[in-house]
């Protein structure tokens, strides 16, 4: 019940002063001594500023309504609140309900509470390390914990995580606990080993015996390429064995040491063996790498866009261009500019372009892009280019745009090209029949007359249903159409 002796306070008093401790909770130790008990003042003040419980009535520390008001706009309240009531359960169970690792500050009493600590680890399974010793060894009180939360086995006692009954099934589980159990069980391959198959990194926690066995690094390594730069330094000059590694995991390529980077068999098996659309392990080689022909086919032959990290002087040999166009039209981007004007080239990387660009990029930059300008007005290759990729108009020259006899071809080719097409085109009932019959959904860029053409809307449709949704209202609503 909050204090009464108010009566000689009018309720504008009362307002201000919650306006007072509202913007600056401190105001609290000027207030009157009457409203140091009110319930809304006080907690508008530590809302505002925690130290201003200090300055509370007295009765309020003893009042578990209000105790529990003031926890819910912030726990550190408990600072200031009498040592007893970190025994009182109603306020604990309250507390680490909000936050699990409250424990802490519970009674030693109240910590050996399983409710109590049951609650904590269900908020957060770290405050469990709060627990007392001997709940920490009671085995029926930890395996049900263990079921929901295996994490806690870090908190467990020696003698629980040595104990295989216990550990098997969670590890089977939940393998990322395998760092907290025992050193002898971390020493046992046949737990070591199906552990660090489903997850490699956890090599790191094994014994020094299972970390220098070859055949299980072989396996952590297919999955977690990193481990390679903590493995023993006498394994670097097993070059078979490094051999191994690369084949089964090139990114591994990244931890070698430059020594062994620069090893012709082992950089070129990384490579050869490396499948990656848009990512070159070329970057992970010293600059000067980055002139070795050998080194740089090998790289674009894997990923295209390796041509990115190749030298200068690289950029412009058309051997090692035409391979990395040929394997990614977009790595058209980085070949020098006297090659961007090579119409070798550039065909190559538009026809590639057309074969992978639908699995290989989410945003579509089409290769006539960074093709020289020249080329960007040549008329077979634009059309090629448009063939897979409407967009490919955007980058060609004005004139061809302007061009009806072009603009009809590229419409024949690619129905979609009518989006880039002069208004007088996109109202010519030939040109976007055939654009629709080849493309439905490209209804949307014909004319407004257009799009409220029988003919023409039935053709989309055929050819696409969706297209319906950009025919005219009124066809929309036609028993022909709409069946």
């Amino acid at each position: 019940m909050q204090s009464t002796n108010q009566t000689a306070l009018s309720d504008d008093d009362i307002s201000a002063v919650l306006a007072a401790v509202r913007d600056h909770g401190l105001e609290l130790q000027y207030v009157p001594e009457v409203l140091r008990g009110n319930y809304d003042i006080v907690l508008a003040a530590i809302e505002k500023d925690l130290n201003a419980f200090k300055y509370a009535s007295p009765e309020l520390y003893t009042n578990t309504d209000f105790l529990l008001r003031a926890l819910e706009k912030n726990l550190l309240i408990l600072r200031y609140i009498p040592d007893h009531w970190r025994s009182n359960k109603t306020i604990m169970k309250f507390i680490v309900r909000k936050n699990g690792k409250m424990l802490l500050y519970a009674s030693k009493k109240l910590r050996s509470n399983k409710r109590i600590i049951l609650a904590a680890v269900e908020n957060n399974s770290h405050a469990f390390m709060y627990a007392p010793d001997k709940l920490r060894a009671d085995k029926s009180f930890v395996l049900p914990i263990l079921e929901g939360y295996p994490e806690i086995l870090e908190y467990v006692s020696d003698e629980l995580r040595s104990d295989k009954t216990i550990i098997l099934p969670i590890l089977e589980r939940c393998p990322d606990v395998f760092e907290y159990i025992s050193d002898e069980l971390r020493s046992d391959r046949a737990i070591a080993l199906p552990v660090i198959e489903k997850a490699g990194y956890l090599l790191q926690y094994a014994s020094q015996e299972i970390r220098n066995d070859k055949e299980i690094i072989l396996i952590a390594l297919r999955t977690c390429s990193k481990l390679f730069s903590s493995l023993p330094k006498e394994f670097y000059s097993d070059i078979n064995f490094m051999l191994t590694i690369v084949k089964m995991n090139p990114k591994v390529l990244y931890y070698l040491p430059n020594e062994l980077k620069l090893d012709n068999d082992i950089f070129i098996t990384a490579l050869s063996n490396y499948k990656h659309r848009t990512h070159s392990l070329l970057e992970y080689l010293p600059y000067y790498c980055l002139n070795d022909k050998n080194v740089v086919i090998a790289a674009v032959r894997s990923c295209g866009l390796s041509l990115k990290f190749a030298s200068e002087i690289l950029r412009d040999d058309k051997d090692i261009v035409i391979e990395a166009v040929r394997r990614c039209g977009l790595a058209l981007e980085f070949a020098s500019e006297r090659l961007r004007d090579d119409i070798d080239v550039v065909r190559t990387s538009v026809k590639a372009f057309g074969i992978k660009s639908s699995t290989y990029y989410d945003v579509v930059i089409p290769p006539l892009a960074h093709a020289s300008e020249r080329l960007r007005c040549n008329k077979k290759i634009v059309l090629d280019a448009v063939r897979t990729n409407e967009d490919s108009l955007k980058h060609v020259s004005d004139k061809l745009l302007f061009d009806e006899k072009f603009m009809i071809a590229a419409i024949q080719a690619n129905g979609y090209a009518l989006k880039y097409a002069s208004e007088e085109l996109c109202d010519n009932e030939d040109i976007v029949f055939r654009a629709v019959n080849q493309k439905g959904m490209s209804l949307r860029y014909a004319s407004n007359n257009l799009r409220n053409n029988k003919r023409i809307v039935l053709a989309a449709i055929k050819q696409n249903t969706d297209a319906l949704r950009y025919s005219s209202k009124e066809l929309r609503t036609d028993p022909e159409i709409s069946f």
